[in-house]
């Protein structure tokens, strides 16, 4: 799905593959938070916990003990 987003949303590099797998591996976490975030709004919502925490994206911090 978010493939033919970017295939959509940059039509002149739809056949750009290696482009196309470095724009997706740059945008897919906030892609998925949006997209998320907007079927949260519908009622009905029926989004598995786990996907919501996935959605809030990794963090870049590791924890560090002494």
């Amino acid at each position: 799905e978010h493939m033919e987003h970017l295939k959509r949303e940059f039509p002149k590099y739809k056949k750009n593959r290696k482009w196309l797998v470095d724009k997706q591996n740059m945008t897919f976490a906030q892609w998925v938070k949006e997209r998320v975030e907007s079927q949260l709004a519908e009622p009905g919502c029926d989004i598995p916990e786990i996907v919501r925490w996935i959605a809030d994206e990794p963090s870049n911090e590791v924890p560090k003990f002494s």
